[in-house]
């Protein structure tokens, strides 16, 4: 990891000097990155995520900076039929921020096809696992928000527990921290899509707590009108499925 991200900063000095956001905030976490001010919380040929500080006017201090930067030959002309990753994960966010009726600082800026910044707050809070092991209401209020989530009409393709945080700044509210691959669709979404990401969460979670997990998932997204027809086996059986790929 260390050798990987060595050359990632070394890549990246080598584009900062062609390439500088524009808005002065970003600017501030592009420069404070750069010099390593932060901790770097996932690391690829592709992206770097950092914990980085910056002075704002949003009264927050510390910023989650997703740098893409894919060392794709072809990136220029793959960004001229599909949306930026920076600005595509802007949106969902958005989109998602407006629904919730939680407004949010986030930004981005593609600086050049194979460059692209976003940020948000970097946020604490429980993880749902953590939640979990400590029983009590967590399954209740997993089931619970991640339906609210459903009913706004977010999924995600690879939703696992680690992707979902209750967020102190929304006063524990069950909130996605990663929609890079996520969607926030125009129109309601089918019982599939509801029933996968069901089974992605409960394949990332102990199997000892399936059935119980199962139910609850269930009742909550059946008030919703969803899934009303559909088995706790069913869904039992295809996170175990999952489990075992």
């Amino acid at each position: 990891m260390q050798s990987l991200s060595a050359a990632n900063w070394e890549y990246l000095r080598e584009l900062s000097e062609a390439y500088s956001p524009r808005d002065p905030l970003l600017a501030a976490l592009w420069r404070n990155a750069l010099a390593e001010n932060g901790q770097i919380l996932r690391i690829s040929q592709h992206r770097t995520v950092i914990k980085v500080q910056a002075k704002n006017d949003h009264d927050v201090a510390e910023w989650l900076l997703k740098i893409y930067h894919p060392r794709r030959q072809w990136e220029w002309l793959r960004r001229r039929f599909s949306a930026a990753p920076a600005n595509r994960e802007m949106e969902n966010w958005r989109l998602l921020a407006h629904r919730l009726q939680t407004p949010m600082p986030i930004m981005a800026e593609q600086l050049a096809p194979a460059l692209g910044l976003f940020a948000r707050p970097y946020w604490s809070g429980r993880k749902v696992q953590e939640a979990l092991n400590e029983r009590g209401e967590a399954m209740q209020q997993l089931a619970q928000g991640i339906a609210h989530l459903h009913h706004h009409r977010w999924s995600d393709r690879d939703l696992t527990a680690d992707d979902l945080m209750f967020v102190d700044a929304f006063d524990g509210e069950l909130i996605p921290l990663d929609l890079g691959h996520a969607k926030v669709g125009l129109i309601p979404l089918s019982a599939e899509k509801v029933h996968l990401n069901l089974e992605r969460l409960m394949a990332s979670l102990p199997a000892e707590w399936s059935s119980e997990l199962a139910t609850i998932l269930l009742h909550h997204h059946s008030e919703e009108r969803w899934l009303k027809n559909w088995s706790k086996k069913k869904l039992i059986d295809r996170a175990q499925a999952l489990r075992l790929k």
